[in-house]
């Protein structure tokens, strides 16, 4: 590890990989969640670890790592939460106004740690920025009851979760790494 603070970014990091990947899969299409999905105990799980990251990562000082993954973690608790209870329901036909609310202002918090994280690393950044336009995304698809912004938020999705996946791998890395910044 490079320093005594990588352990609960590298871990949050990683949980936000898996999570986003089984998550956003989904609504770009490449699977279904019929019958509850055997992939949502799975990002239950890894939202419940990046919560637990994200308060690790308070403590040591890294607040915009906290900020995100205690947001997305809880985002990704309910989501599973709420498919895993109605295991009819499914995510790409289930548009609601209030979902989009809640993704918009998901995107705004993104948004800001965005910005906050200019002095990181590039990873990180494109991380943030491809993370908030996925939320984006995924709010007009809820607002406007449009698939194809579903599937674009979808592929964003995909995109950001390999780039937190690397960003997870560059704390634990030998070599220089502005990871725990």
């Amino acid at each position: 590890m490079q320093d005594k603070y990588s352990g609960a970014v590298t871990v949050g990091y990683a949980a936000l990989f898996m999570t986003s990947w089984l998550s956003f899969m989904h609504f770009a299409g490449w699977t279904s969640f019929d019958s509850g999905g055997a992939a949502l105990p799975f990002v239950m799980f890894f939202s419940i670890i990046m919560v637990v990251a994200g308060v690790f990562c308070f403590f040591n000082d890294a607040k915009v790592d906290s900020v995100l993954f205690i947001v997305i973690g809880t985002q990704g608790f309910s989501f599973s939460m709420r498919f895993l209870m109605m295991p009819n329901l499914e995510a790409n036909t289930a548009y609601s106004a209030m979902d989009g609310w809640m993704l918009i202002l998901i995107a705004i918090i993104v948004f800001y740690l965005w910005a906050a994280s200019m002095k990181s690393n590039m990873i990180k950044r494109i991380f943030l920025l491809l993370f908030w336009l996925t939320f984006l995304a995924a709010a007009l698809a809820n607002w406007l009851a449009l698939d194809i912004f579903a599937y674009i938020g979808g592929y964003l999705g995909l995109i950001s979760a390999i780039l937190s996946g690397w960003y997870s791998a560059t704390t634990v890395l030998p070599g220089k790494s502005e990871a725990t910044e």
